[in-house]
């Protein structure tokens, strides 16, 4: 059914077989006589990738078309959301991982870190290559490292989310130590994200809970950080 699937996407959405050259896609015009603006461009775009991803893993030769599908797509969509260009870079990467070119997703994610360190889900997502990768053996070591690294930027996006991969990681391998000191650090990090929400700019007293959550009076938690 999930071959069936895609082929429904390539024969009715705006991507057509031959999704390696910019005569496969339609263009807004086209797109909106089509489906009348019933339909969002970029949710077929993202329905039709995860189509791909799903029919690969029975499939490898569903890998390579999703590689061809996304970098048509990140040419020919020049200016488009962000998320959507970020999620397309990954997809090319983690595709070449379980086509087992490590090499080159390996200098993808470099390359493209390099140009944007402070990418949060390019780091996650290269780890996940080693760590979530559904037919290869997991490498939690080399997964942990993507993603300390990711931790070392100091602006890095969506951190609670590299915080959440090393948790599981740290859950999965046993190793109690570092979950702890992970678990710690997501608790700092949750009290940081509220005081800078612009939680404690609100009048709280001395003795009322702290509004970082910890279930301690403000006196004796986050008054004293401040």
């Amino acid at each position: 059914w999930i071959d069936c699937t895609v082929k429904v996407y390539e024969s009715t959405s705006w991507v057509s077989c031959n999704a390696s050259t910019k005569s496969g896609f339609l263009n807004g015009a086209q797109h909106h006589s089509r489906f009348r603006g019933t339909q969002s461009l970029f949710n077929w775009f993202q329905d039709y990738d995860t189509e791909l991803y799903n029919a690969a893993v029975r499939d490898d030769a569903y890998f390579q078309k999703r590689i061809s599908v996304n970098e048509a797509f990140l040419d020919f969509f020049f200016e488009i959301d962000d998320n959507l260009y970020e999620n397309a870079r990954r997809a090319i990467a983690e595709s070449y991982y379980e086509l087992g070119n490590r090499e080159k997703a390996d200098l993808l994610f470099e390359r493209w870190l390099e140009e944007d360190p402070a990418w949060g889900w390019g780091w996650i997502g290269w780890s996940d290559c080693y760590y979530l990768g559904y037919r290869k053996e997991k490498n939690y070591q080399r997964a942990e490292e993507i993603l300390l690294r990711g931790l070392k930027v100091s602006n890095v996006r969506d951190k609670e989310f590299l915080f959440e991969r090393l948790e599981g990681i740290y859950n999965d391998t046993g190793e109690e130590e570092k979950l702890i000191e992970i678990k710690n650090q997501i608790r700092d990090h949750e009290k940081n994200s509220i005081l800078q929400s612009g939680v404690s700019q609100t009048k709280v007293g001395r003795n009322d809970p702290c509004p970082c959550g910890s279930g301690k009076k403000y006196k004796k938690c986050c008054l004293i950080k401040e």
